[in-house]
């Protein structure tokens, strides 16, 4: 009897709960009448639990029925119509609300999958192109990518980098990876590996040499970072390999034209220092050969001793060309003309076998510059390549043309001029030059002759600089050589200028102010003015000069004075002397062709040291009319 009246009360309680579950579904289904969905759903739930409460109170009331906790009238509901006719309706029920929920969640499902997939395809289209992308710019990186895997010790590269290193794809990368690396260089750059792995280098950035298949190296610069897991331990190798070969040739030739641009500012110092000597030299012996008369026995000695100072003067020369500080005569010329006089002149010297092709452009505009300097440099070039025909047969070609120029030649060594450039070429079919010989053939006393000094194609591209040239050499051994002169084109026609009369005069009766801060030079010039009959004060400075003729205009007849002195210098004194005396005759004496060029006063004359007793006679005279 207690066991049954326990079960009538947990059926009773059972009722109520699904009850109150009922109501609580019913609520939530009045609060989402917006969302269709969820309130069809919340039906299922509310009739499953009226099913749920119908079937607890029936089986309570019958259970209580038969074991006499409640009235026997309950009996009757034993009968099993009723749950039958509530399982029906809940099937009923439940058969609409599906339907319902079919009708509406299946196109939405459809179309929310649609719209997934489309967004789906339209991230692995992204992802596509993006790999795309980076192919690409793996490619045009023209970098050797690589990635390994610590953990099995596979090394990947990227197919570029194997075209670039010459390896079928097959072979790529190769085994072991360090075979790519030249073998000077493998200990260094396992090592860098090792330590970057290890931890004890933060990054990988390592400069090695690189062998091509074929056994071509290169120069590279490998990066790489280390990827570890959450543990620190390293388990990806990832970098690259760049090629850096044409970047260090670069630096290399930057670091050579800083080497250079230093040796020429020395060349040029020492020249202009010891031209000074050569000018006390060289007037001192002029004097003493005036003063001997024509003793055998002293004559001959200083003869030797002038032929010593002249070579001396052309070794001065050629460093003051190849610092391109040599004094630089500026004249309108034709290079048709100064290229035949000179082939002419040496065609009857070299050897028999070497036949002179001249191909000259007869529209040919004019250049200005320094006959005798672009004399010499044609006259080099041509025995240049006399001599690397030697005793065979061959061929010396000499070309002129107007050309006009965008860029630099990729045959260019040295000089910058663009536009318009009358050119020059001298070919040669002659034994041509290796690439290392190319690299230097235009570096100071570096010569492939046993007896040169090295100056000549150095002291060459000296010159063309100072008249604002270039030059460029191809070379090929076996083949020949063939120099490129560039020199910026005048626009007007040239003008024959009337021919200079020479006058020849007696003794200069001239008073001339010498003005130079070195005594010495001071002591020489002085002998040889008085030689020639001038009178002579003399200035140590150039500020004592200015304040002389400031303070005496009509003095002197003219002034001979240097161009490098401190505080004032040759160029700032004769500016401020032609502010008070205009009319006053200047000459310039400086080794320094850029010095003495300052002056743009066509009256203010130049006197290149060293200077013989003739060519102080000759510019005197020029200066003052005499």
């Amino acid at each position: 009897m207690s066991g049954a009246l326990a079960a009538v009360i947990i059926y009773g309680v059972l009722t109520v709960i699904w009850a109150l579950v009922l109501a609580l579904y019913l609520r939530h289904r009045a609060a989402s009448a917006s969302d269709p969905l969820l309130a069809m759903l919340l039906s299922v739930l509310a009739l499953d639990a009226f099913k749920s409460v119908v079937e607890s109170g029936y089986f309570g009331l019958v259970w209580g029925a038969n074991y006499g906790v409640l009235p026997e009238s309950f009996k009757a509901l034993g009968a099993p119509e009723p749950l039958a006719a509530v399982k029906v309706l809940n099937l009923v029920v439940a058969g609409v609300v599906l339907l319902r929920l079919a009708r509406s969640w299946v196109p939405n499902e459809l179309e929310r999958r649609a719209t997934q997939r489309a967004e789906l395809e339209l991230r692995l289209a992204q992802a596509r192109e993006n790999e795309e992308t980076l192919r690409l710019a793996v490619a045009a990186s023209s970098e050797l990518l690589w990635d390994g895997d610590l953990r099995t010790g596979r090394v990947t590269g990227s197919a570029e980098a194997a075209k670039w290193l010459g390896y079928p794809l097959s072979e790529w990368p190769p085994t072991p990876w360090t075979l790519i690396v030249h073998e000077d260089d493998r200990e260094m750059v396992q090592q860098a590996v090792a330590q970057t792995i290890k931890g004890q280098s933060r990054s990988y950035r390592v400069r090695h040499r690189v062998r091509h298949k074929d056994g071509t190296v290169f120069h590279a610069l490998s990066t790489g970072v280390v990827a570890r897991d959450e543990t620190g331990r390293a388990i990806r190798f990832v970098g690259s390999v760049r090629d850096i070969t044409h970047e260090l040739e670069e630096e290399g030739r930057r670091l050579q034209a800083q080497k250079l641009e230093g040796l020429g500012l020395l060349a040029g110092g020492i020249a202009h220092d010891f031209n000074n000597l050569l000018t006390v030299v060289g007037s001192s012996l002029e004097l003493a050969k005036r003063r001997v008369g024509g003793e055998p026995e002293l004559v001959e000695p200083l003869q030797t001793a002038s032929l010593a100072v002249s070579r001396a003067t052309v070794l001065t020369r050629e460093l003051l060309a190849y610092a391109g500080r040599a004094p630089i005569e500026h004249k309108p010329i034709d290079l048709n003309e100064l290229v035949d006089a000179i082939g002419d002149l040496l065609a009857v010297s070299v050897s028999r076998k070497v036949t002179f092709q001249r191909v000259l452009d007869p529209t040919l505009p004019a250049l200005v510059g320094d006959p005798a300097q672009l004399q010499q440099v044609v006259m080099n070039l041509i025995t240049n390549a006399a001599e690397a025909i030697g005793d065979r047969t061959g061929t010396i070609t000499l070309r002129t043309g107007l050309v006009v120029l965008e860029g630099p030649p990729a045959t260019r060594r040295s000089g910058d001029v663009t536009g318009r450039v009358v050119r020059l070429t001298v070919s040669d079919t002659g034994a041509g030059m290796p690439p290392e010989v190319q690299a230097r053939i235009f570096d100071p006393f570096f010569s492939t002759k046993g007896s040169g000094r090295g100056l000549g194609l150095a002291a060459l591209a000296g010159i063309l600089k100072a008249h604002g040239g270039a030059i460029g050499l191809e070379s090929t051994v076996g083949v020949g050589s063939t120099f490129t002169i560039d020199l910026p084109a005048l626009d007007a026609p040239l003008s024959k200028p009337a021919p200079v009369v020479a006058t020849v005069g007696g003794a200069l009766s001239l008073n001339v102010l010498l003005v130079d801060d070195e005594p010495m030079l001071r002591r020489s010039a002085r002998r040889l003015l008085e030689e020639l009959g001038c009178h002579v004060d003399e200035a140590a400075t150039g500020r004592e000069a200015v304040e002389r003729v400031r303070a005496e205009p009509g003095t002197w007849h003219v002034v001979l004075m240097d161009v490098t002195m401190p505080e004032l210098n040759g160029v700032e004194a004769a500016e401020q002397m032609r502010q008070v005396a205009p009319k006053l005759p200047i000459i310039l004496s400086s080794g320094y062709s850029a010095e003495a060029d300052a002056v743009s006063d066509p009256r203010v004359l130049q006197l290149p040291k060293p200077y013989s007793f003739e060519k102080l006679e000759a510019v005197l005279r020029q200066a003052t009319g005499c």
